[in-house]
């Protein structure tokens, strides 16, 4: 069974040297890599909801209010 290395990253010049490291692993293990990039979205309870939502349920909440977005 071939083993595989997960490789979270922000970008950050922490992440790159990290990175760097795992590619110099897998190697030596004869490895696959899987780099992953997950973040939270934003909220902030002074912000409306709406600039939270995706454009897709825009469109819905548009549609169920008439054309109002507020």
């Amino acid at each position: 069974m071939r083993r595989t290395l997960l490789v979270p990253t922000d970008f950050s010049n922490n992440a790159f040297v990290a990175t760097t490291y795992t590619l110099g692993l897998a190697k030596l293990l004869n490895a696959d890599i899987h780099i992953i990039h997950a973040y939270r979205p934003l909220y902030s309870v002074f912000q409306r909801q709406l600039a939270n939502e995706t454009e897709a349920q825009q469109a819905g909440s548009k549609r169920k209010s008439g054309g109002r977005i507020f």
